[in-house]
């Protein structure tokens, strides 16, 4: 083998030079150096990675020295003979050790490391800690140096490797890499000895980087900073693209100001806002004075008061302060990114905003076009993203709306978010709704705040007292502190804004009727999937909204019931679930609501009387779950039901304003106990892999196709469409017959599903 590959080739005939291992290490090579310059003449990138991680400026040297010697280096287990023929396509063998396992065990050769100990400022174990776990593997990191196969004998290609030796120097062209491994023992190398080696390091490693907190910082941006240049050296060359010029046009730009959010999203924003009233903006005070808010601040206020127009005044006022390159607004779900970004970040020029999440490429298709006004300046935009490029294709965009898991996830080592980190860095950051984050997301949220610098705003219209006191105590300060501070907020809250009612599920239907037949908007929100449907079965015309419904049949619940409520003088039954908490702008005149924890009420109600502008006030019915009397309490704790069973009791035949719930909320919510949780970017040290996903999914359902729509699926596939459209949400718990997992495609009976009602669990005609 004279031509060793890194990546199978477009041409096998005819490798790219970046398709060959020392073509694509000297590519990711340079790709470091587009990204964070070099140690005499740091990017502003750089600069941003060292405030963001708290490392001091006397670190730079060890991080350029071994930065550049990791881009150089990570790959050389590739030069061998398994590999390459797996490459070549000769040969479906395991190979038999992992070739970043391989690349570790170069480094703990003697030879090797006393060439390495001639270089000024590399940090050799933190080197090979870098190489070792750059794939951030779901299996224990340690094993990446084990035999994998078969097989026990591999050939390494040493001139290609010294090659790559003598990138970092001229001396390394005299190294002499052994040619012959052995894991049954040889006199040239062996891996099970040098293994031994390597993980006696790596041990000893560990234990100093729990004494040194700035060593280990170091570790975590060296890992990071060669995943990255791994990324952008693969994608960028693959697609074509000079990695220097690509590199410089997303990082080496003006960063943004605040006028550029006041041009590009408030002021189309406000405009759009005085032509559906009919009537100028007035700021209220409390959004005025939320510009005023430091670095680190925790905006608290109800439901329609503004909070969001609020967030957007103060990320104009910290970028006035401190330009960054980002802005970026996280979301707890995937709807309500969507609404966010719909009602702001689309006003954004078309190569500056972004929507992120994992249906996003899904969701723009049309988003911009049929639900907005002919004559509305979003129409039609193209926000889409190179799908070649991964995560990269975000690395030029300024404005963010995304889910949270999209940014946040590197915290676990999600390998799309670590990529997104260079966006993070150089931002302003907004969390919304945190007062729906799960323990996980909770947990990981808090970590974020302690220890990465950067201006972050969370926000919610209602919070536990003991959510409230963590992220306090985590650096946020609490807005408002008195509304006697704001008049117009105060006057807002104290005004009554609904009559509470505890009644049965008879009552609440025959309540329900009267209503419609008065021409008023019901929004009857359930606890479980199927109490919706079956409260939207029972009523012809109803609308059903929840989670279970293809995509494309969810988006266009999400459309319809939204634009049902906004037309004026007709009657509308909306059946929902939690999914009406954050991602719908409903105003219902009758919100029914089955018992829920305090916050989930307290956000329900916000869907009713929103605004104040009606003459009454809201009516707010709430039952008790069908599964009460038998202790099924699910999706919820027996706790929060217990808390929110005293909460609403106080309220039963009141009349009830939001600074009144609020009252309520300290007096009932329940003192729960959350735990801190793993944070494995925080907390692996020299052994990093994959960790589990950001927020508690339970696993609860997988994504499935409908059994129906197999032959559409395969044919988007085919034409290299998305398939996203066709996926819905499936429990676990369906019978085998009904849910069945073949070619790793997980299929669905079609006979359970209902365009309008949306996945059963039992056939419509057993049901009805």
């Amino acid at each position: 083998m004279t031509r060793l590959l890194a990546k199978t080739p477009t041409d096998p005939a005819c490798p790219r030079p970046e398709e060959t291992l020392v073509g694509h290490c000297r590519a990711v090579a340079r790709a470091f150096e587009a990204l964070f310059g070099v140690a005499v003449q740091p990017t502003r990138l750089a600069l941003a990675m060292f405030r963001f991680f708290g490392l001091p400026e006397s670190f730079c040297p060890a991080f350029y020295a071994t930065g550049r010697a990791a881009c150089l280096l990570h790959d050389a287990g590739k030069g061998n003979n398994w590999f390459q023929m797996m490459l070549a396509g000769q040969s479906k063998v395991d190979q038999v050790i992992r070739h970043e396992g391989l690349s570790g065990l170069l480094l703990v050769l003697p030879e090797v490391r006393d060439f390495l100990g001639t270089l000024p400022h590399v940090e050799i174990d933190l080197l090979m800690a870098a190489i070792a776990g750059h794939h951030l593997r779901r299996e224990e990191m340690r094993t990446i140096f084990d035999n994998q196969s078969d097989a026990r004998t591999f050939f390494l290609v040493e001139q290609t490797v010294t090659e790559l030796f003598a990138a970092l120097s001229p001396m390394g062209a005299a190294l002499s890499i052994p040619a012959r491994w052995d894991f049954n023992g040889s006199e040239e190398a062996n891996p099970s000895e040098l293994s031994g080696n390597i993980l006696r390091r790596l041990n000893r490693l560990d234990r100093s980087l729990k004494r040194e907190p700035s060593k280990d910082g170091l570790l975590r941006l060296l890992r990071l900073a060669l995943i990255l240049a791994d990324a952008a050296g693969s994608g960028l060359t693959r697609t074509g693209r000079d990695i220097p010029e690509f590199v410089a046009a997303c990082f080496a730009g003006q960063p943004l100001c605040d006028a550029d959010i006041q041009s590009e999203i408030i002021a189309p924003r406000l405009a759009q806002i005085e032509a559906r009233t009919g009537q100028p903006f007035v700021w209220h005070g409390f959004q005025n004075a939320a510009a005023t808010l430091p670095d680190r601040a925790l905006l608290l206020s109800g439901c329609g008061s503004g909070k969001t127009l609020a967030a957007w005044r103060w990320i104009a006022a910290r970028l006035g302060e401190r330009p960054a390159m980002r802005t970026i607004f996280l979301y707890p779900t995937r709807a309500s990114a969507t609404e966010g970004f719909r009602d702001y970040v689309a006003w954004a020029s078309e190569n500056q905003g972004a929507l992120l999440h994992g249906t996003a490429a899904y969701e723009l298709e049309g988003l911009l076009d049929q639900p907005l006004e002919p004559g509305d300046p979003r129409r039609g935009k193209d926000f889409g993203l190179d799908p070649r490029l991964y995560a990269l294709g975000a690395w030029g965009r300024r404005i963010f709306a995304a889910t949270v898991d999209q940014f946040l996830g590197f915290m676990r080592h999600g390998y799309g978010a670590m990529c997104l980190t260079p966006l993070l860095v150089d931002a302003v950051l907004v969390v919304d709704e945190v007062h729906s984050f799960d323990p996980s997301l909770f947990s990981m949220l808090l970590t974020f705040l302690k220890h990465f610098e950067v201006p972050v705003l969370c926000m919610t219209a209602s919070l536990p007292p003991n959510r409230r006191e963590r992220l306090i105590a985590a650096g946020l300060t609490q807005f408002p502190r008195r509304l006697e501070d704001f008049p117009d907020l105060l006057t807002s809250a104290k005004a009554p804004r609904y009559r509470v009612r505890v009644v049965t599920s008879e009552e609440a239907r025959q309540a329900s009727d009267v209503a419609l037949i008065e021409g008023s908007r019901v929004l009857w929100i359930a606890n479980t999937v199927d109490r919706c449907q079956a409260e939207a079965r029972g009523r012809p015309g109803a609308l059903c909204y929840h989670s279970r419904f293809r995509l494309k049949d969810r988006q266009q619940r999400h459309q319809e019931t939204i634009a049902a409520f906004q037309r004026a003088g007709s009657s509308v039954f909306a059946a929902t679930t939690q999914v009406c908490e954050m991602s719908l702008d409903l105003d219902a005149d009758l919100l029914i609501s089955e018992l829920a924890p305090i916050p989930s009420l307290i956000q329900r109600m916000g869907r009713c009387n929103r605004r104040l502008l009606r003459a009454g006030l809201g009516e707010v019915l709430v039952i008790l779950p069908d599964g009460w009397a038998r202790g099924d309490l699910l999706p919820y704790e027996s706790i929060d039901m217990e808390a929110a069973r005293a909460f609403v009791a106080d309220l039963d035949g009141r009349e009830v304003s939001q600074a009144r719930l609020e009252e309520l909320l300290e007096v009932h919510c329940p003192a729960k106990m959350e735990g801190e949780r793993y944070a494995a970017f925080l907390e692996d040290g020299a052994f990093a892999s994959c960790g589990e996903p950001l927020r508690e999914t339970g696993e609860y359902t997988v994504p499935a196709i409908l059994t129906d729509d197999v032959g559409e699926y395969f044919h988007l596939k085919r034409g290299g469409l998305s398939v996203d459209g066709l996926m819905v949400p499936a429990p676990r718990w369906l019978s085998p017959d009904r849910l069945v997992q073949r070619d790793r495609l997980w299929r669905v009976d079609g006979a359970l599903y209902d365009a309008g009602l949306g996945l059963l669990k039992a056939p419509k005609e057993d049901i009805w």
